[in-house]
């Protein structure tokens, strides 16, 4: 499916802006796929359970902005994007877990520069 159309499910039409948005113009195939898989997922169990469970987020841009000193911009949305999906994904559990990753990511990106 190619990258700028939306995630046609049960004839309701699912904007992908969000993800890229936070992604931007570094989305990759495999990034595209897990976030297409983590959408489908929830989808469908919305539709087997007949409603969609939202978990609770776990932490906030303000928060991560003030706790790790990260700017508001496309590198904060790439990290709380990462939060989601691992949460989504049962790896990430706590608001202590989430800091941990995004502290990782954090260390990862400066790490590659």
């Amino acid at each position: 499916m190619p990258i700028d159309q939306c995630l046609d499910v049960d004839g309701h039409q699912l904007p992908v802006a969000d993800h890229l948005a936070a992604v931007g113009p570094r989305v990759t195939r495999e990034g595209w796929r897990r976030h297409v898989a983590i959408v489908s997922y929830i989808l469908r169990k919305a539709s087997e359970e007949g409603e969609v469970i939202t978990p609770q987020r776990l932490i906030h841009g303000d928060e991560l902005m003030a706790e790790l000193d990260v700017p508001a911009g496309p590198e904060l949305g790439r990290i709380l994007e990462k939060i989601r999906e691992a949460q989504a994904a049962g790896e990430v559990n706590s608001r202590a877990d989430a800091l941990e990753l995004a502290r990782r990511h954090l260390e990862q990106s400066a790490a590659s520069r």
